[in-house]
């Protein structure tokens, strides 16, 4: 038998607690239609001004006016949904924690003395604390992100295909670019081995800082420093070495990674602007250039929390 791991895993955890996370992704997917409302909302003012360029006293201001009372209203529906999908997720979230602690604690408790004898406190300290709370930021905080950029992605992207597809491709494109960017980054073998040693270096330092605290009355009376727990003060030094060449590590990538994202007008606009030159009097691909440039910011933002994620 062959054990689980990822979302199956996650899912095999959350046992009665999965209904939870079901309603939290469903109330995140109508947070992402809604927030997407604004911005189409602002496309079809512009697009009214953009008809009307020649004489704008024509252009219908009830109609804008009524769409902008729809951008308030998608913009309240979205903010509304996402907050009930949040705290949906944190309520998940921490039963499934509770029940993973009293399991854990059981689970020692019944553990031979020799297997505690060869294993340090702080290392339980850090499975049973930092090791679950990793599973209440991916449920309350992760998984919701994820659900809401899907969403917003794949309902955008076909959209944008379905109005012109020389420009859903200058969107995508970067979007790829980027991305591969950060898995090249993230799936390496270097990588990997660094998180690890990240990892297992916090795991020590853990351990020397119950040392540590355990020590704390003679560090008082002796009037001693951190220096003189030698372990304590190398294993720190070790993680703050091992952190500061990971985030050396990421840097670029993630600089990259956030100037593509960030410029999806750049690749668009110039796409559009030689699309346009081909027939410049056609108000119709102008329209759908200018949804384009409007729409193009309600990809770039949710982009960044699924880099979290991963």
């Amino acid at each position: 038998m062959t054990n689980k791991t990822g979302v199956t895993r996650l899912l095999e955890i959350a046992g009665e607690k999965r209904g939870l996370m079901m309603v939290s992704g469903l109330l995140s997917s109508l947070s992402a239609v809604c927030m997407l409302v604004p911005y189409a909302s602002v496309f079809f003012i512009l697009k009214e001004l953009l008809e009307h360029a020649a004489s704008p006293a024509l252009a219908d201001g009830a109609k804008m006016i009524r769409w902008g009372v729809i951008a308030l209203i998608g913009l309240a529906a979205g903010l509304v949904t996402m907050y009930a999908g949040g705290m949906v997720s944190h309520i998940a979230a921490f039963r499934i924690l509770y029940g993973l602690r009293v399991k854990l604690s059981g689970h020692i408790g019944k553990l031979p003395l020799g297997w505690l004898n060869g294993k340090s406190t702080g290392a339980v300290k850090k499975t049973l604390e930092q090791n679950v709370e990793k599973v209440e930021t991916f449920i309350a905080h992760h998984l919701p992100d994820l659900v809401h950029v899907a969403v917003t992605t794949v309902l955008m992207i076909a959209v944008m295909f379905t109005l012109n597809v020389w420009l859903a491709l200058a969107c995508v494109v970067p979007i790829v670019l980027a991305f591969a960017v950060q898995i090249a980054l993230i799936s390496g073998t270097r990588t990997k081995e660094n998180l690890k040693l990240c990892h297992d270096s916090l795991e020590q330092m853990n351990a020397s800082a119950v040392q540590y605290v355990r020590g704390m009355p003679a560090v008082k009376v002796f009037g001693q420093t951190v220096q003189s727990f030698r372990q304590f003060y190398q294993d720190m030094i070790r993680y703050r070495d091992y952190g500061v060449k990971l985030t050396d590590q990421f840097q670029y990538g993630y600089l990259i990674f956030k100037v593509i994202l960030g410029s999806l007008a750049a690749f668009v606009l110039p796409v559009g602007v030689f699309l346009l030159s081909r027939d410049p009097g056609s108000v119709a691909f102008a329209s759908v250039l200018l949804f384009f440039l409007v729409m193009a910011p309600g990809i770039y933002a949710p982009m960044f929390k699924i880099m979290f994620l991963a």
